[in-house]
């Protein structure tokens, strides 16, 4: 739905036709009348835009990084006028596949059925055909401004690993579900859901999924680029109860430790600080 823009086509061709409205859209399938009616006025305005601006000073579809999106800085952008405004924080240099097969043991979960069925057909196993973000992009160093680092060094100043930018994948997913009546309760599901996919593929960091999830979330849960924004993935003893059911924090983090207890894990913790490696610990429970 985020990769085709079929959803935004659909809602484009609905509401401009006069078939629904935003309420419509509300009352008989749960989505959000203000925020598709928000972006609805915001997509046409962008209509009225020079072409060479839609992008950078413009919402042109249903899905697209919000003004305030840290995955605006990804890109170029340029003022009304077309002047350059910053150079983007990653450049596309073609993409390779993961060099992975389909039962590589390093993946987990291992696929599913449905899975192997689409990547493999009957030929199985099979070369994966995954392009991770990693091998798509690279991290450019450009600043922001004459006296304003740029993404890389930013991250580099925090500590933070960088793979690909701010995730736009991550912020066209929360977008669309809060245009599908998602709560901010349920989003931060989604963005856990998010980081399950991306980090383990290499598509984004931490860092990068979580940069693009800002506004999503309840201000507690997001990103404050300080030393404990890992336990901001999933507050711990903080269980959700969605329309989905119970997502317990006990079970995120007895994942976690479960990852953690495998050899790559110790790997991971050994190379950590001592620091960083003790705040960790305290994150995961006692017993699983």
């Amino acid at each position: 739905l985020t990769k085709t823009n079929y959803a935004s086509a659909l809602l484009s061709e609905v509401l401009r036709s006069g078939s629904a409205t935003p309420e419509m859209l509300e009352r008989h399938l749960g989505m959000n009348a203000s925020a598709v009616a928000e972006r609805w006025a915001l997509v046409q305005q962008t209509e009225h835009l020079p072409v060479n601006v839609k992008y950078a000073q413009g919402i042109p579809d249903f899905i697209f990084p919000r003004f305030d999106s840290w995955v605006r800085f990804s890109f170029n952008a340029v003022d009304l006028s077309g002047r350059p405004l910053w150079a983007g924080a990653r450049k596309y240099n073609g993409c390779s596949t993961a060099n992975l097969m389909s039962n590589d043991t390093t993946i987990y979960p291992p696929l599913s059925s449905a899975e192997l069925s689409y990547q493999c057909r009957d030929a199985r196993p099979c070369p994966l055909q995954w392009y991770p973000g990693e091998l798509c992009f690279e991290i450019t160093d450009h600043p922001f401004a004459a006296s304003m680092p740029g993404y890389k060094a930013i991250a580099k100043a925090l500590g933070y690993r960088v793979v690909a930018a701010p995730s736009g994948t991550t912020a066209n997913m929360l977008q669309l579900g809060l245009l599908l009546g998602f709560s901010h309760q349920d989003a931060i599901v989604l963005r856990t859901a998010m980081l399950a996919w991306m980090l383990t593929t290499n598509d984004h960091s931490f860092l990068e999924i979580m940069l693009a999830a800002a506004g999503y979330v309840p201000q507690e849960w997001d990103i404050a680029l300080q030393d404990t924004d890992l336990a901001r993935m999933w507050l711990p003893e903080h269980d959700i109860n969605t329309t989905g059911g119970v997502f317990r924090a006990d079970d995120i983090w007895c994942s976690v430790r479960h990852q953690l207890e495998k050899p790559g894990g110790q790997v991971l913790l050994a190379a950590m600080s001592s620091n960083a490696s003790s705040y960790v610990q305290k994150l995961l429970p006692s017993s699983c």
